[in-house]
């Protein structure tokens, strides 16, 4: 079990303080893996005992084997296609080798680790929703926009919700009395303030929460009813590849879709027939 996943089994047993430093942790790995206790304790802004008592919270002997046990971590991904640092401009064969290598072994990686009755409790809840509302900013609004359009093409009463602040009209945060509502918020580094505003605002009302994120203990999944991870590939240097998180919500649709099969091919067939009258697409 690598320092994440005891993180994640013992995070709700421990201490603000303890917590305070695992949250570093978990946002700073590499920095954490070189630094001195003191040098961590002044980042957190707690003291040298409450960085050394984390250890023994997380069943290491002491804070030395713990670091010891992260290195090895770390070395161990790092033997993964992982790294890009060291490709010069003109390799770009080689990036592109290792680009969609990493990519490959992340989808390997959400294959074997995917909660699949989780999966099936997120088909299930947004196939019973009465209302289901998409959101994910930064890196992640492209696949939260895709996931928009695609449940747009399997049921009704969905909405893309591109801003809580200025780009959407007010009542789209709003619902129904009675109405089971689903917010699915997308959460990926670097992690967006607005989205956990968005959640705030779901849970004042009432309505579910179903996250997609990288880990359990990002800022938004701590809130969520229903929490599915997935990594995503940040090898490169500029963009982040979202193909994993992709994959993801392509299962969830795909669910929703087999689960409902002849009313969605209705609705597929309508919405085609449109498309076809109207010549929206050239071929």
């Amino acid at each position: 079990m690598n320092i994440q996943d005891l993180i994640l089994k013992y995070y709700n047993d421990l201490s603000k303080g303890h917590r305070k430093v695992a949250d570093y942790l978990l946002e700073n790995t590499l920095e954490f893996s070189v630094s001195t206790v003191e040098e961590i304790a002044k980042e957190v802004s707690t003291s040298k005992a409450t960085v050394i008592r984390l250890s023994y919270a997380l069943g290491f002997g002491s804070f030395s084997s713990m670091q010891k046990s992260l290195k090895a971590q770390l070395l161990n991904e790092d033997e993964s296609p992982r790294q890009t640092e060291n490709i010069t401009d003109d390799d770009v064969n080689n990036l592109l080798s290792l680009t969609l290598n990493r990519d490959i072994f992340i989808l390997e990686k959400l294959k074997e680790n995917l909660d699949i009755n989780r999966l099936n409790d997120v088909i299930k809840e947004l196939a019973d929703a009465d209302e289901i509302k998409i959101a994910g900013y930064g890196a992640s609004f492209s696949a939260a926009h895709w996931f928009y359009t695609k449940l747009s093409m399997i049921r009704e009463d969905v909405t893309l919700l591109s801003s809580i602040i200025s780009l959407n009209a007010p009542g789209d945060v709003l619902s129904r009395e009675k109405d089971k509502v689903i917010y699915v918020l997308l959460s990926f580094p670097s992690y967006m303030s607005e989205t956990l505003k968005l959640a705030n605002i779901a849970k004042e009302k009432g309505a579910k929460i179903i996250v997609i994120s990288d880990r359990l203990l990002s800022p938004v999944a701590r809130i969520a009813d229903i929490c599915l991870t997935t990594d995503i590939n940040v090898s490169s240097v500029n963009l982040v590849s979202m193909s994993s998180v992709h994959s993801l919500l392509n299962l969830i649709a795909t669910g929703m879709e087999f689960d409902n099969k002849e009313v969605v091919t209705e609705r597929l067939r309508k919405i085609n027939e449109i498309y076809s009258k109207n010549e929206y697409f050239l071929e």
